[in-house]
């Protein structure tokens, strides 16, 4: 063979041979550059889930504690509203004025309705009140005689309407349930004659040695009350609760009792001197 085609020959193989081991060695350092990158791909790919997750974590928590502050301010913003209300309510109570007492009552109704961790307060002020207010025996200026005749003593609500407010607002406001095991709302020894509490609900409270005579007790509970040595005469007591109730020395001449009255067992109210009224008066819901 001629030499120089020979040799041209020769070149060209080795050309062709470097060409394509060119070629594979591309081919190959793609293939690792693309496994290299997809790894790195999954490697920013899982940092960047990480972070979002941590990111919302964070988040989360620090929601979580904004809410929790501004639980935090709205109670202590709240409980200042209350205090400012019952001291105000406090205030109107000593005032000289029927009116502004009567709105001091009626607000501290409204806190125990708002907040009712106050209740058991609430209603030691108000007893507290009664108690001052309507001493038995009578011992303030303009209060009756305790020997006046009863159909001269005028109803509660019309001599000391304050008085006859502050009762409304015990019987009707669950003020006795809110009390403990050891605790009970005191109206011992006050004058509650010709008193309005129908439909009161007064289970357990103190009403030893108190004047009631000719009290108004229609639908009254008053289950579990201590009425010893109390004066009920010419109370009306149709439908009353008074399963469970201490009437150890209750003066109970002349009440009127019904069929629906509920006696302590054993009780004998005949002996008591009750009278069963022909016609039970129906209780009635009363309305501010």
């Amino acid at each position: 063979m001629d030499p120089v085609v020979e040799s041209a020959l020769i070149g060209g193989a080795a050309t062709l041979v470097g060409v394509g081991g060119t070629v594979a060695v591309a081919i190959v350092g793609f293939r690792i550059s693309r496994s290299t990158n997809q790894a790195t791909i999954d490697v920013a790919r899982a940092t960047a889930d990480k972070t979002i997750e941590a990111a919302h974590d964070t988040n989360k928590a620090a929601i979580e504690a904004a809410h929790a502050d501004v639980r935090r301010t709205l109670d202590i913003t709240r409980e200042g509203q209350i205090t400012e209300r019952f001291t105000r309510a406090i205030d109107q109570l000593g005032h000289a004025h029927l009116d502004v007492r009567l709105g001091g009552i009626y607000a501290l109704e409204r806190i125990a309705r708002d907040s009712p961790g106050d209740r058991a307060t609430i209603g030691e002020v108000l007893t507290a009140f009664i108690r001052s207010h309507a001493p038995w025996p009578p011992s303030l200026p303009g209060q009756y005689l305790e020997t006046a005749p009863i159909d001269q003593v005028p109803k509660l609500q019309t001599r000391a309407a304050d008085v006859q407010a502050s009762l409304w607002v015990l019987g009707r406001g669950g003020f006795a349930d809110a009390l403990g095991e050891e605790q009970w709302l005191d109206l011992s020894a006050v004058d509650l004659r010709r008193a309005d509490l129908r439909n009161a609900r007064l289970g357990d409270v103190d009403l030893r040695f108190a004047g009631l005579q000719r009290a108004f007790l229609a639908g009254a509970h008053l289950r579990g009350a201590y009425l010893d040595d109390s004066h009920l005469e010419g109370a009306r007591l149709s439908a009353a609760d008074l399963e469970g109730a201490n009437l150890d020395g209750t003066y109970l001449q002349g009440a009127e009792a019904d069929v629906r009255t509920k006696w302590p067992e054993g009780f004998d109210w005949r002996a008591a001197g009750v009278t069963v009224s022909s016609s039970a008066v129906r209780p009635v819901r009363r309305r501010r």
